[in-house]
């Protein structure tokens, strides 16, 4: 193995694997704590909204989303366990282990233990039924000649068959919820996106709508969705006789926001879909106080587990392996992916070359294979679980779409692809 990847193997093993090293490790989670209270407060919120408008539109439950599912939570090792070098294990949860203890602590609510947060129970728990009832029916699709079912569906004019309500699948849902971070500012996501849902149209509203959520947290104060020393606290505006604020979206687009609805469901002229977006009532909600308290509580046991006197220890392991790097596994499989790594941009580099790329562009595709190959083995599988349920056909579209829109040649692309694939299936077994 070459120098440079033992070099990178010996200070992972001093920084992370040592006993030294979980000191280290604890040191700069504290450090972070004040940057990590707020972008994981502001991301659980913006999840948890954008999650809900989901749920409300296309009929899926929180629970269909795999991202609400990232809960665990330490514990002490047995002694046996201990002398095998574990030091502590984690004990992963379901979103519904997370709420049913939301609901115990928040409310003195018992969810029940067989009961899951599907469609049904999201909207139980999360909107306010009494304001806007019509959310909790189903909207049924325009019928079409043998095509739709008799009695599911509603008959139409021909004439307006672009009416016909957008939809989207769980999948294309998770995908959104994990890029949401980029949405608003990356094109190529929803360049991706778009490939995925099989809509651009769609793809540019959750877009929007993402952009626009973001706005509206940032320019003004909502009660649920405001950050004191961030949200700025505005003099009410009147306009039609509602009370709220104007939120300036871009240069051309400054919209009247009298609640949450409005980024979430208001239909706004020039700019809605038709068949999703909704007359929301004006100053109101539909959300019931405990979607931001849940987004809050889920954050803060996010911080909890990151800045704790015991996640560090999860990098440990037994006593001989802590001594030298050549007895860590972790250290092993490591060294072995940046040997793979390197080996991988040694060839890909010197077959560019020949086609006459520049230094740049080459290492950009470089980047593009990397994507690829790593595709089924990713660094938090349940976060990104859902690339590795696409089929082969739908990943390759994904990928083709999401470099050729950050303006990579598509036949060099393709060149890639056909050469490299294969390999995803054999890096996801190391």
């Amino acid at each position: 193995m070459s120098s440079d990847v033992g070099y990178q193997k010996e200070k992972l093993f001093e920084k992370v694997l040592t006993y030294e090293g979980s000191r280290i490790t604890a040191d700069r989670m504290w450090s972070i704590a004040d940057l990590l209270n707020f972008d994981t407060i502001w991301q659980s919120l913006l999840e948890m909204l954008m999650g809900l408008t989901l749920s409300a539109d296309f009929g899926l439950g929180l629970t269909d989303f795999d991202i609400f599912h990232l809960e665990f939570d330490f514990e002490l090792p047995s002694l046996d366990e201990l002398l095998k070098g574990i030091n502590i294990k984690i004990d992963y949860q379901s979103l519904e282990d997370a709420f049913r203890q939301f609901m115990e602590w928040e409310y003195g609510i018992e969810f029940p233990l067989d009961q899951i947060l599907d469609y049904l129970n999201t909207l139980k728990y999360f909107f306010r039924m009494d304001i806007y009832g019509e959310i909790g029916f189903p909207r049924l699709p325009l019928a079409r000649y043998d095509l739709t079912n008799y009695d599911s569906s509603i008959y139409y004019d021909p004439r307006y068959e672009s009416w016909l309500r957008p939809s989207i699948s769980q999948s294309s849902a998770n995908a959104y919820l994990n890029m949401l971070p980029r949405m608003s500012y990356a094109p190529h996501v929803v360049a991706q996106l778009s490939e995925l849902i099989g809509s651009t149209e769609l793809a540019n509203w959750l877009s929007f709508r993402t952009d626009f959520l973001e706005k509206c947290i940032e320019q003004a104060f909502f009660l649920g969705a405001g950050f004191l020393g961030y949200s700025k606290l505005r003099e009410r505006e009147y306009m039609e006789g509602m009370e709220g604020v104007h939120i300036q979206i871009s240069d051309d687009i400054n919209i009247f926001v009298s609640s949450l609805d409005t980024p979430c469901f208001g239909f706004i002229l020039g700019v809605s879909l038709l068949g999703v977006d909704r007359f929301v009532a004006s100053n109101d909600t539909v959300f019931k106080a405990t979607s931001p308290r849940f987004a809050y509580f889920r954050a803060m046991r996010m911080i909890r587990r990151f800045v704790s006197p015991v996640s560090a220890l999860v990098f440990r392991g037994k006593f001989g392996e802590m001594q030298t790097v050549h007895k860590s596994p972790k250290a092993l499989k490591y060294g072995t992916h940046r040997h793979l790594i390197r080996e991988f941009r040694r060839r890909l580099k010197n077959k560019l070359v020949r086609m006459g790329l520049n230094a740049f562009d080459i290492n950009a595709y470089v980047i593009a294979g990397l994507d690829l190959i790593y595709r089924l083995r990713t660094g938090h599988k349940r976060a990104k679980e859902w690339r590795s349920r696409l089929s082969d056909e739908e990943f390759k579209k994904m990928w083709l779409e999401k470099w050729k829109a950050m303006g990579y040649d598509e036949s060099i692309l393709q060149m890639i692809y056909d050469e490299v694939s294969h390999l995803q299936r054999i890096i996801a077994k190391l």
